[in-house]
């Protein structure tokens, strides 16, 4: 995404992957280098993370507010709000559309396992205005909120200039 994003490259700004895990391909880092990006892989939990960690222009997360509770979302969000003028977040879609893709998923031989995250991911996924209702007093935010596919749900938090 970065990379379709900025195709001249990241001009030697930093990019921080914040995951519980070490999961960035060490191809993946070499690549952004080449690019001019300067990766850092943080391993440490990411809602922490953030209410420690320094300001940063913009924060991406994908396929992960899902897996938090309300409290944890809005403590994130808070943090987010302080530290950054541009948030956004991509998420399984709630909705019919996407309950029948979950049940489509055997056809195309995938196992139970997936099959099983998949189902929890979309019941625990949003749709409408659920996270924007989330966001820390939209007073100074621009909020984006949306379906981007069938199966997808996103949403966008700009800082007003």
């Amino acid at each position: 995404m970065l990379l379709r994003a900025y195709p001249k490259g990241g001009h030697g700004a930093r990019v921080f992957f914040v995951d519980r895990q070490p999961v960035v391909p060490e191809s993946t880092l070499g690549h952004l280098h080449r690019c001019n990006w300067l990766p850092t892989v943080v391993t440490a939990d990411a809602p922490a993370w953030i209410e420690d960690g320094p300001p940063v222009e913009a924060a991406i997360a994908n396929l992960f507010l899902h897996h938090l509770e309300e409290p944890e979302i809005r403590r994130l969000f808070s943090a987010l709000a302080g530290k950054t003028t541009a948030f956004a977040a991509a998420e399984p879609r709630r909705h019919a559309l996407a309950r029948w893709g979950v049940r489509a998923l055997r056809l195309l031989g995938c196992g139970p396992v997936t099959r099983h995250d998949a189902r929890v991911s979309v019941e625990a996924g949003f749709i409408g205005r659920e996270i924007s209702d989330l966001w820390p007093s939209p007073g100074g935010w621009h909020l984006r909120e949306m379906s981007a596919g069938p199966f997808t749900h996103f949403f966008f938090a700009a800082k007003n200039a």
